[in-house]
């Protein structure tokens, strides 16, 4: 229940229409403008960094000129520092480390980095790495601010068990939201988009929505809820883990082997990223290793070493683990 809480205090502030979002792109240095959806962060500013970026900290950055400007930084990825430089932040700012998020010291200690709020210092290098979900609040961590395009209770994605993921979330409230998109990610950087849902628009109300990806990814994937308003604005939720591994649907034949010494392995249509296959004997000692690019054909086919001996091993690749008989 902790961990659900500190979610939706960042959901509630990514759907701040009062607030400038902006939004890392990409990993790398805070000063490269490039790496922000919305240039360099400013005043004002509700910062995020998603799942899967790290944004370094490589001079000082001070922000303390924004004044009467509160300034939001959430991390679900990486903020990093290096050595001797600081985040200073104006009054009545927050920063917000998710749950999977976390702060990264530089090569020294003790108050060689930090984050300073308010002229006061919330953490520094010597504190240690910081693994969300962790707050530093001057402006109080508020939970709600207004008006708010929607407020959102939660969004969830599991496995059915029937080759599907189930979608749902559910709103307590909604201001001229117009729709919402559900996206999906294998690596947590690149998305595509799974489906759309209208939204209700107005509501003082909870409302629940559901849907079905009804072609999953196979092994883990990442799922967020993008929100959009009647204007184009729109913010995202934090992303949700998934891991669809239906083992059944990969065949292995034949097996045993024979005199032509060749396995072709079947994996299932959803499978669409490369696969390395590993070919190991009973005493650990590794005989093949090759990698495969199947989201064409889903299959591998290998060829096994020339004189390989008989006996049992073990085939294998981050998705499977079964034994291999060679005659």
């Amino acid at each position: 229940m902790k961990k659900l809480l500190i979610l939706l205090v960042a959901q509630v502030l990514l759907f701040n229409a009062n607030a400038s979002i902006t939004t890392a792109a990409g990993s790398g240095d805070w000063d490269e403008s490039g790496n922000w959806d919305n240039g360099n962060p400013g005043c004002f500013d509700t910062i995020v960094i998603p799942f899967g970026f790290t944004i370094e900290i490589t001079t000082t950055e001070d922000l303390t000129g924004c004044t009467n400007d509160s300034i939001i930084v959430i991390i679900e990825g990486t903020l990093a520092f290096q050595n001797g430089r600081k985040l200073k932040l104006p009054c009545d700012s927050d920063v917000y480390v998710e749950a999977g998020g976390s702060i990264q010291t530089g090569g020294g200690g003790g108050n060689s980095n930090y984050i300073e709020i308010c002229d006061d210092i919330y953490w520094n290098a010597g504190d240690g790495p910081v693994t969300g979900p962790a707050t530093f609040c001057d402006g109080g961590c508020p939970t709600t601010t207004s008006p708010l395009p929607i407020e959102l209770a939660y969004f969830t994605a599991q496995s059915n068990g029937k080759r599907q993921i189930d979608l749902n979330w559910q709103t307590a409230s909604e201001t001229n939201n117009r729709f919402f998109t559900v996206e999906r990610s294998k690596d947590g950087i690149q998305w595509e988009v799974v489906l759309y849902k209208d939204a209700v628009g107005n509501s003082s109300v909870r409302n629940d929505y559901s849907d079905f990806d009804v072609n999953p990814l196979f092994g883990d994937s990442y799922y967020r809820l993008k929100q959009t308003d009647y204007d184009g604005a729109y913010s995202y939720s934090p992303s949700v883990k998934v891991s669809s591994n239906d083992l059944s649907e990969i065949s292995i034949y034949p097996n045993p082997v024979g005199d032509k010494g060749r396995v072709m392995i079947a994996f299932p249509e959803q499978m669409k990223n490369d696969v390395t296959i590993y070919i190991v004997g009973l005493d650990g000692k590794l005989v093949h290793q090759e990698l495969f690019v199947i989201k064409d054909s889903h299959q591998a086919i290998i060829n096994l070493p020339s004189g390989l001996e008989s006996g049992v091993y073990s085939i294998r690749s981050e998705y499977f683990s079964e034994k291999l008989f060679v005659k």
